[in-house]
C-alpha cells in the first residue's frame, strides 16, 4: 500500500515537472562570438574579423544587430548557407536595405553564400522560420575598406548584439571586441620603431655588459704582500741621505696572472694612517699621502697582467733610532716631523699602517701592515 502511494506521489511531482521541462528547452540560449585574427589590422592585409552566433531554441521574433566605429565590409558566410536550410524573408533583407547576391532564399542555401555591403551599422531581422530546436548558427565575415576618414588608422571597436523575443519576453545577447587599423606607413613606420626600439636595448643591454657585467668577471686580481724576503727588505748605503746605511721594507703589489684577470691602470698606494701599538693610540697630527714605487721615482703606474712591483714604505737609518716615512714629495706635518728629528715620535716599538691601492679600473684594496723597529739597526721587519 505504502510502495502504491509512493508511486503515484512520484508520478503526480513528474506531471507537475513536465510543463517546467518543455519550457525549458523551447527557451532559448544563445551566445554570440567575436573573432578577429589579428588586432593589429594593416589595411593592405587580407585580414578578416568574423561575428558567429550559435544558438538553440526558438524565437517568435528576433534581430541581430552589429556596429562599428569605421565602415566595415559585412559578408554573409557560412559553410552550409545559414545552419538547417532555414530560409530567410526576402523581403526582411529588402527592408533592411540590403541586396545579397547569393542568400539562403526560400529553403535554398548556395553552398557557399555571402554578399557584401559597406555600412557603420547592420541589421539583420530574422524571421521565425530561421529558427528550430536545433542548432541555428550565423557566421558573418567583416573586412575593412580604405575610408578618407581611415587615412590616419587608429583604435576602433566593434559591438555585436541578437535580441531573441519569445512569449513576451526579449532575450540580449552581445559581445564587443577592439582592433587597429594601419596604413602602409603607418606599418612600416611601426616597424621602424620596433627596429629602433630593438637597437635601443641592444645598445643599452651592450652598454650593461661592457661597463658592469665584464667588468665584474674581467678584472684586475691584485694583492698586497709584505713579508720578510730579499726583494721586500733591502740594506743600502744611499748618498741622498749622506751615504748613511739605511734598512727599507717595501710592500709588493701583484695582479695575478688568473684566468679573468686584466690589466691594472693607474694604479697608486696611498698611506692613510699609522698607529702606535705599544701606546694604543693613532699617530697624530697626518696626513695621507702617496708612496713612491721603487725604481720609477713616480706614484702611478700601470700593473700587467701577471706583473708586480715593489712600493717604499718605511726605513730606518744607522745613526737614528728612529722609523723614518718616504715623505719626500708629500712632506709630513712640521709638528709630526719635529717629533721624529727630537726621537719623540716613532721610537723603537711596534706599528700598524693602515695603506690602501687605488686605480682606475678595480675597487680599491685595503690593507692593514705591522712593522717592528728595535733599539738595533738592521732588525727592521714586518710582523704579524
Amino acid at each position: 500500500m505504502k510502495r502504491t502511494i509512493l508511486t503515484i506521489i512520484a508520478f503526480l511531482c513528474l506531471f507537475a515537472l513536465l510543463p517546467n521541462a518543455v519550457k525549458a528547452q523551447s527557451e532559448p540560449n544563445y551566445e554570440i562570438f567575436i573573432k578577429l585574427f589579428n588586432h593589429n589590422i594593416a589595411l593592405n592585409d587580407d585580414t578578416f574579423m568574423f561575428t558567429d552566433i550559435v544558438g538553440y531554441g526558438k524565437c517568435d521574433e528576433s534581430q541581430l544587430t552589429i556596429q562599428s566605429e569605421i565602415p566595415l565590409i559585412f559578408e554573409s558566410f557560412s559553410k552550409n548557407g545559414f545552419s538547417n536550410a532555414h530560409s530567410l524573408s526576402e523581403v526582411d533583407l529588402e527592408e533592411s536595405g540590403l541586396v545579397f547576391d547569393n542568400y539562403c532564399l526560400n529553403g535554398v542555401c548556395n553552398p557557399y553564400s555571402y554578399g557584401k555591403v559597406q555600412t557603420n551599422n547592420l541589421d539583420f531581422k530574422l524571421n521565425q522560420s530561421f529558427f528550430s530546436s536545433e542548432e541555428t548558427r550565423l557566421k558573418l565575415k567583416l573586412k575593412i575598406e580604405p575610408e578618407e576618414n581611415l587615412k590616419y588608422g587608429g583604435d576602433y571597436s566593434i559591438n555585436a548584439l541578437f535580441f531573441c523575443k519569445l512569449d513576451n519576453t526579449m532575450f540580449i545577447f552581445k559581445d564587443s571586441t577592439q582592433f587597429r587599423v594601419m596604413y602602409d606607413k603607418e606599418d612600416k613606420q611601426y616597424n621602424y620603431a620596433l627596429g629602433a626600439l630593438f637597437i635601443s636595448i641592444f645598445a643599452l643591454l651592450s652598454n650593461i655588459l661592457r661597463d658592469f657585467i665584464l667588468p665584474l668577471i674581467f678584472k684586475p686580481r691584485l694583492s698586497i704582500e709584505a713579508e720578510n724576503d730579499d726583494e721586500c727588505i733591502e740594506d743600502t748605503i744611499s748618498a741622498m741621505l749622506g751615504s748613511q746605511k739605511s734598512r727599507w721594507l717595501r710592500i709588493r703589489i701583484r695582479n695575478d696572472d688568473a684566468l679573468f684577470s686584466r690589466k691594472a691602470n693607474n694604479c697608486y698606494v696611498k698611506l692613510l694612517s699609522i698607529r702606535d701599538i705599544n701606546n694604543k693610540r693613532l699617530v697624530k697630527p697626518f696626513n695621507p699621502f702617496p708612496l713612491p714605487w721603487v725604481l720609477y721615482n713616480n706614484y702611478k703606474n700601470d700593473l700587467a697582467k701577471g706583473e708586480y712591483h715593489l712600493i717604499d714604505l718605511v726605513y730606518e737609518q744607522k745613526s737614528q733610532r728612529c722609523l723614518f716615512i718616504n715623505g719626500k714629495d708629500y712632506p709630513l706635518p712640521s709638528i709630526l716631523s719635529k717629533r721624529i728629528e727630537d726621537s719623540e715620535e716613532f721610537g723603537p716599538g711596534s706599528y700598524a699602517l693602515n695603506i690602501a691601492l687605488y686605480g682606475d679600473n678595480f675597487k680599491p684594496v685595503f690593507k692593514t701592515i705591522k712593522v717592528e723597529i728595535t733599539d738595533d739597526f738592521g732588525k727592521l721587519r714586518f710582523i704579524k
